[in-house]
């Protein structure tokens, strides 16, 4: 037991080391290849790719931020795909056109789908796309003024075949919100610092940029787990595969995206079921390995909880335990938080701790369900 919560706290340091070094570790790469890289004559223009169903709520948030950019409007174009929404997402994108000087335009999925509908029309999208780089984030999405320069500024430097750029949930007063943004904090940090050490295991498609070229060099979305989920970490890895060391994640505050958390605890469910059914799926061992880790760790911290109750543990020995989690993990979790701009979720950290064991384990075997329901649709 006392050897597992070792492991973890020198792990947490391990993770916030390389936290720090990421900016510098893309320096270094940018640096080495500006020996070689002859820069092209690249068209000064993005395409911005974007699958909705039923976000009536939220597009033209998004729209918004988007008008807003510091980019120049001519030099990028937004394209909506409209999954067969049941509400009116699609005529208010139509009245958005009409009403607002922004390249943007809307398509439509076909109705018939193999297994994923958002693949289906993500690829529908990039198809239309008329950049040669892509940008893909979600309807329920609100860009910072200066996303698209920001990316675009780096893609120039590292002529990169695909950019992981940070998520986060906006919060709002309630314990649960907070829960949520502390809970993809962490996901995201360590799929960013995995993504540097050259191990990537994760990537968000609400802020994820890749050529077009690249994604029809590899075929799309085909000889990826034919799940209706997963269309960011599988082309992550696809990518990775083939391009190891022209994969970045870009760690700076103007590139972060900001999406609605859960409204619910049934929301939430659905939403982290849809998450964890992917585990089962990844084929990288050192993937698996890890979330088995973080599996045992926290299954660790359950058992000795059991075993101090049933007085086979002593008080010391227990606290030993839970001291050599929690402590490292809530520095790093706090460095992570201010990157993010949530200071006023840190205080919340000890309380989310208490509830994350029985979070992880709950989830770790509610993802080997097959199926899910997801907006309005039952998928698998």
């Amino acid at each position: 037991m006392i050897f597992i919560s070792f492991i973890y706290t020198f792990f947490c340091f391990f993770l916030l080391w390389n936290w720090f070094f990421i900016s510098i570790k893309n320096q270094k790469k940018i640096i080495k290849k500006s020996n070689t890289f002859v820069k092209k004559n690249e068209l000064y223009f993005i395409s911005v790719v974007v699958p909705a169903r039923n976000e009536s709520q939220n597009i033209l948030q998004l729209l918004d931020s988007l008008v807003n950019q510091s980019f120049e409007k001519q030099s990028f174009e937004v394209i909506i795909i409209d999954d067969n929404s049941t509400d009116n997402t699609a005529e208010l994108v139509k009245d958005y056109i009409l009403k607002n000087k922004i390249n943007l335009k809307i398509l439509y999925a076909d109705k018939n789908f193999a297994y994923s509908p958002k693949k289906q029309a993500l690829t529908l999208g990039i198809t239309h796309a008329q950049a040669r780089l892509i940008i893909t984030t979600d309807a329920d999405c609100v860009a910072p003024p200066k996303w698209l320069e920001t990316i675009w500024d780096f893609y120039q430097k590292t002529d990169a075949k695909l950019i992981s750029s940070p998520v986060t949930f906006a919060t709002n007063h309630t314990f649960f919100s907070h829960f949520q943004a502390i809970d993809f904090a962490s996901l995201v940090a360590s799929g960013a610092i995995s993504l540097s050490l050259n191990m990537p295991n994760m990537a968000n498609g609400a802020n994820l940029a890749y050529t077009k070229e690249v994604f029809d060099i590899l075929g799309g979305y085909k000889n990826t787990p034919q799940i209706a989920s997963g269309d960011d970490e599988f082309l992550l890895q696809k990518i990775a595969q083939k391009y190891p060391q022209e994969i970045y994640f870009l760690a700076d505050k103007n590139a972060i995206i900001t999406t609605k958390p859960s409204q619910n605890w049934g929301e939430f469910y659905r939403q982290r079921k849809r998450w964890a059914s992917k585990w089962k799926y990844y084929k990288d061992w050192k993937t698996k390995l890890l979330a088995f880790f973080i599996f045992l760790v926290n299954l660790n911290i359950l058992a000795a909880s059991f075993l101090f109750f049933l007085n086979f543990i002593s008080f010391y020995f227990f606290v030993g335990i839970i001291f050599l989690k929690i402590i490292p993990e809530f520095i790093f979790l706090s460095i992570i938080l201010i990157f993010f701009n949530h200071q006023k979720s840190i205080p919340f950290i000890f309380l989310v701790q208490m509830i994350y064991p029985f979070y992880v384990i709950f989830f770790a075997f509610a993802g080997f369900g097959k199926k899910y329901h997801w907006k309005g649709r039952d998928l698998s």
